[in-house]
């Protein structure tokens, strides 16, 4: 996901009025690494197609405990030129097909879908790196249920 107004808030202090008050950029740009943002992403921030990280199934036939941690290997490919600043999150939850019920129903919180109060989780980086149509990225993602809330989730990502 790109984050050029990210990126341009950070940049402007490198040469603020003829100063360079750049680590007043660095102290901003950690201050959005130290926990997952919660934000809405528009579908034009994207640089690659959504990848399933996890597939939960049947909610009814998973084990107790079965949503504690999940880990995942990504691989995306690139659609546009941009600055890859982060790895956006979120759901989608179908409910239920049964035989001879109408279609699934599904509760999608991506990018473009109708707004929710859960918006999409964004996980920067800390760079914004030049990428070019058809680039290969990968990621290791690890999202863990969070000890102080477990309604939430520790999420870790290695480039």
């Amino acid at each position: 996901v790109e984050a050029e107004l990210l990126r341009s808030r950070v940049e402007q202090f490198s040469s603020f009025h003829g100063l360079d008050l750049s680590p007043v950029g660095d102290a901003e740009l950690a201050r959005h690494l130290q926990e997952p943002s919660v934000e809405e992403v528009h579908p034009s921030r994207l640089l690659a197609n959504p990848v399933l990280a996890v597939d939960l199934g049947d909610l009814h036939s998973l084990p107790c405990g079965g949503t504690a941690e999940f880990s995942a290997q990504l691989q995306f490919l690139t659609l546009r030129a941009g600055r890859a600043a982060g790895i956006a999150f979120w759901f989608d939850c179908g409910f239920g097909l049964r035989p001879g019920a109408c279609p699934e129903l599904v509760l999608s919180t991506g990018p473009g879908s109708p707004p929710t109060h859960w918006k999409q989780t964004v996980v920067y980086l800390g760079v914004f790196a030049q990428v070019a149509p058809g680039e290969e990225l990968s990621a290791s993602v690890r999202l863990r249920q969070s000890e102080e809330n477990p309604r939430q989730y520790d999420i870790s990502v290695e480039t």
